[in-house]
């Protein structure tokens, strides 16, 4: 099978996309994305690390910190403390994780060739509030797969095996969630009294 890079409209027209390119300009914000994606593509399951950008930086004439500022700052891609990287739709187009069950897609109706045309406007009213991964807005809030409470901010949560630390700001791995100390840390962080939606899957 020959490898190749997809990238479909709707993705370019996302607020991310248009941001990037606003905020870059737009050559060079699409130049790095396909660069980026070129690196994840030859990449095992689809993840990045750092340490990579310095030669793709080289070879391509710009600086290594400049893709970094990409990844992390425009949420079109999941980084981790290890500084490994990927990105949520180059995944999906792979098939990466699809025997898992598949992200719930928050806000937005997605493309495909059959409807692009018929849900183009429908798209461009919906595309503000996307979300991708396992977690939901439920009444004006957000929580994860499992049911914890989330920052509104939060990254979108892209493993069900994961849940959010307040203490840590971050995903972690369900194993090391403890829920006795979350919900006290929550309660202190938010004044809120500690809610939770318990998945029915």
């Amino acid at each position: 099978m020959i490898a190749s890079i997809k990238f479909e409209l709707w993705y370019l027209n996302t607020p991310e996309m248009i941001k990037l390119c606003e905020e870059q300009g737009a050559l060079k914000a699409k130049g790095a994305m396909l660069t980026l994606f070129e690196c994840l593509r030859i990449s095992h399951n689809a993840v990045g690390h750092r340490s990579m950008l310095k030669k793709i930086a080289r070879d391509n004439g710009c600086e290594a910190d400049w893709l970094w500022q990409i990844i992390t700052d425009y949420g079109l891609f999941d980084y981790n403390a290890d500084e490994t990287f990927s990105s949520p739709y180059l995944s999906k187009v792979l098939g990466i994780g699809s025997n898992q069950a598949k992200p719930r897609v928050h806000g937005r109706t997605r493309y495909n060739d059959d409807n692009n045309d018929n849900h183009h406007k429908e798209y461009k009213e919906l595309t503000q509030s996307a979300y991708l991964g396992y977690d939901r807005l439920v009444n004006g809030r957000r929580y994860g797969f499992r049911g914890e409470p989330i920052p509104d901010d939060a990254p979108e949560q892209v493993n069900q095996d994961t849940r959010w630390s307040w203490i840590e700001n971050q995903w972690i791995a369900r194993a090391r969630w403890n829920t006795k100390a979350e919900r006290k840390e929550f309660e202190l962080k938010t004044n809120r009294k500690w809610q939770t939606i318990v998945s029915g899957q």
